[in-house]
């Protein structure tokens, strides 16, 4: 493989052509396979004219130099490879003054256009001048999610994933993490947003994410329900890819549409969708043809936002196609039968999609007269569209269906094959009417089509879970922790030696047996555990059968008992120093930051959707778990009295007021009373392994002050830095040599002394700095 260039420099969410032969180039362009390793973020791939290579690094790459081989498979078998070095710098930050929130832009389905993943130069390529016009409203950063720089090819779950990271690195200039912001998705990036806000994994499992970090979210010509296009050549589409997702009925898009209490509700976000209807509806395997009731690839149906709104205003309608023509170019398989502009491709300000986005995000009405309601539409006024499975008594999906009829009507086999059944631009109500291999035909009874937009029905054999509540948030459908539940649904039974409610939670492989006041035939009444919150599936065994439900629960109000320093847990901290928070309903889950949270050497701010501020200034949070967070104080804090808060998945806790100093000297300990002193091998200093007089050993501590030169709280400490104020050190009452006493690590002070001659055993250590000194009581071991 020749490259004419071997060293490239990029920054992360940019691109950069790749210089090489004409020969190599060909050859690349062609190739089955391109894969950079080690899989670090960097990709090489085809343009969208599908004429040049280029070198792109995903958002979530980290700034730094990389040794990479680039590798290609030709159709023939053949393979060649490279040696690349690639530079990638920081993405852009967010100014810590904004008054807007960033605006994340998200491309839709790719994989087609030349038969690659294609990256996009910018986002013009999607949404035209829309990040222009925003960042002229004072939009202070617009990033472009473009899903083949990002992960070609992966399934959108994946991509969801990929979304999550990228999200929660986002940061101000200061190093804080931004926990609001503004997403607008085209396409198959709306179904990206969806399978986020749900956690929807790619083996089926759900791990919502407990802060969604999305304050307004726009859906743009969205195949929510999936794209009849895809349905109409579903037998061609390869299995377990983006394309066999899109096909009306497949098991991604049930998950999605039936995730939380069999209904999806974005989670509460702030959203509206934007929909085309200047396309045909046609359906290839009923003979449908329906003109201005798509944009060309998606109906409008499926676009709609009505399944969680069921509020028609939501939805907003405009004449356009779903890409503009030129861009359609898999004329081959069927004509584009839409020729308006995209609804995307925001060329002009007088264009609709971007005059509704440009308002909506800026918090004003005028998105809700621009284009026309489902109310008003000649179609969604009165019809919708239908997903159908059926359950059995244990709670395993049929999948051995051969017809279902709703009425008269006979529904198409979906994507998931002879599990999920669907039908479009329907309306009235009837019986469904199911014939399974199995279990020979059954009646599930009259349900009602959804005007306007697509509803999930599921049929469940015997013991059926209808809902969960009380509802604590209806638009985000989540309960209180901790709250007295009713479980509505059917065929319960009698409350029998075996019957039971489970509730586990995501994650987890074991569940929680309820407390369970009352048990009849429809209704059963029983009591969540206080400290259980996100997502928890509640199991129903009966003497009928069993049945589950997902529901989110919301975490109890977080609560703060006391701010301690962290080395000695008592009173007393300081700036740039070691904190201990101690409470109930602190965070959702225990972690410790690790590698992966340090972006641009900047230590964190929030971890597991955990922030913590001390007189308003983000401080960084090294550790979260339900009772205990343990945060380093930012160096910027006021000295005296000072405002603690904690905010968990946007839930706020009490105000708790502490007393800051300059110094707040302590040494961390073992077991409370032994110093954390090591010798000069790096082994612990203990009663089987003393300390010597005339040895030098290590201390550690914390609330030491600042350092000259001065090292930056903010950062991770790459280099010692000397303490900036003399600090002496007593060992057993008696004054020890200091060889060394700074920062090593961020907020973790060392001192290298010289142990006095002293007795043998226990010997009290203190230091001493302005004016302050460590906590009493705390010794080490000291042996002639």
């Amino acid at each position: 493989m020749a490259l004419q260039q071997e060293k490239y420099e990029v920054g992360a969410g940019s691109l950069v052509p790749l210089s090489a032969s004409s020969d190599t180039t060909d050859f690349l362009l062609k190739a089955t396979k391109v894969t950079v390793t080690p899989a670090v973020g960097l990709v090489v791939g085809p343009n969208r004219a599908g004429n040049q290579l280029m070198v792109a690094a995903s958002l979530r790459t980290k700034p730094g130099e990389y040794a990479v081989t680039l590798s290609a498979a030709g159709a023939g078998g053949e393979q060649q490879q490279a040696a690349m070095d690639i530079v990638v710098k920081p993405r852009q930050t967010v100014p810590a003054g904004a008054t807007r929130p960033p605006v994340v832009l998200l491309n839709g389905w790719e994989t087609g256009y030349t038969n690659a993943c294609p990256i996009s130069t910018d986002s013009t390529e999607t949404f035209g001048n829309l990040a222009q016009y925003l960042e002229s409203d004072g939009v202070p950063v617009v990033y472009f999610f473009d899903n083949c720089k990002e992960d070609a090819d992966q399934p959108i779950e994946v991509l969801a994933n990929d979304l999550a990271t990228f999200l929660s690195t986002i940061t101000y200039d200061n190093g804080a993490q931004v926990t609001q912001i503004d997403l607008v998705a085209h396409s198959l990036g709306g179904l990206i947003v969806r399978a986020y806000l749900a956690g929807l994994q790619p083996n089926e499992t759900l791990t919502p994410p407990a802060n969604t970090l999305i304050r307004d979210l726009v859906l743009i010509a969205v195949p929510n329900f999936g794209s009849f296009v895809a349905a109409n050549f579903a037998g061609i589409i390869p299995a377990a890819t983006q394309s066999s997702e899109l096909i009306p009925g497949s098991s991604f898009l049930w998950n999605l549409a039936t995730w939380n209490q069999h209904v999806d509700d974005l989670r509460g976000v702030n959203a509206i969708a934007v929909i085309g209807n200047a396309g045909a509806y046609i359906n290839n395997l009923t003979g449908a043809s329906l003109a201005n009731a798509s944009d060309g690839i998606v109906s409008t149906s499926s676009a709609s936002l009505g399944f969680v709104a069921q509020n028609a205003a939501v939805t907003r309608i405009v004449p356009y196609c779903h890409v503009d023509p030129s861009a359609f170019t898999n004329t081959s398989l069927e004509p584009y039968n839409c020729s308006a502009p995209g609804i995307a491709n925001v060329t002009s300000e007088s264009h609709q999609t971007g005059q509704i986005v440009r308002s909506f995000l800026a918090g004003n009405s005028t998105w809700s007269s621009i284009g026309s309601t489902p109310a008003n539409d000649a179609y969604l006024d009165q019809d919708g569209g239908t997903f159908f499975a059926m359950v059995n008594g244990n709670g395993g999906f049929v999948n051995d269906i051969t017809q279902v009829l709703w009425g008269t009507l006979t529904l198409l086999a979906g994507g998931d094959t002879s599990t999920i059944f669907y039908n479009d631009f329907v309306s009235g109500s009837g019986d469904y009417e199911v014939t399974s291999e199995s279990l020979g035909t059954i009646d599930c009874g009259t349900v009602a089509e959804a005007v306007g937009y697509f509803a999930a029905a599921r049929c469940k054999i015997e013991t059926t879970i209808v809902s969960v509540g009380p509802l604590e948030n209806t638009a985000a459908r989540q309960i209180a922790a901790g709250a007295a539940i009713t479980i509505t649904g059917d065929f319960f039974g009698y409350l029998c030696n075996g019957c039971k409610v489970v509730a586990t939670p995501a994650g987890s492989t074991s569940g929680q047996v309820l407390s369970v006041s009352s048990w009849s035939n429809t209704s059963i009444a029983a009591q969540l555990p206080a400290g259980l919150s996100g997502l928890v599936t509640i199991a129903v065994m009966a003497t009928t059968g069993s049945d589950a439900i997902n529901i989110m629960v919301a975490p109890s109000t977080p609560t703060i008992a006391s701010v301690l320093n962290g080395g000695s847990f008592q009173t007393g901290i300081a700036p740039a120093a070691w904190l201990s928070l101690f409470g109930t309903s602190l965070a959702q889950t225990t972690y410790t930051w690790q590698a992966s949270d340090f972006v641009n050497g900047q230590l964190p701010t929030s971890l597991q959707g955990v922030s913590v501020t001390i007189d308003g200034m983000p401080a960084y949070v090294e550790y979260v778990s339900p009772t205990q967070i343990n945060v380093l104080a930012p160096d910027d804090s006021m000295v005296g009295s000072v405002s603690v808060q904690v905010t968990t998945s946007s839930e706020q806790s009490n105000i708790v007021t502490a007393q800051e100093q300059q110094f707040a000297p302590s040494f961390f300990t073992v077991g409370g009373s032994s110093v954390a002193a090591i010798h000069a091998t790096g082994s612990l200093i203990s009663s089987s392994a003393p300390a010597a007089p005339g040895e030098e050993i290590v201390l550690y501590g914390t609330g030491f002050g600042p350092t000259n030169p001065v090292s930056p709280t903010a950062q991770l400490v790459t280099v010692a830095a000397p303490l900036a104020n003399q600090v002496q050190v007593s060992i057993g009452g008696t004054a020890a040599t200091v060889d060394f006493a700074g920062l090593v690590e961020a907020g973790l002070y060392q001192f290298n002394v010289i142990v006095p001659a002293l007795p043998n055993g226990d010997a009290s250590v203190v230091a001493l700095i302005g004016g302050l000194q460590t906590q009493i009581g705390v010794s080490i071991a000291v042996h002639q």
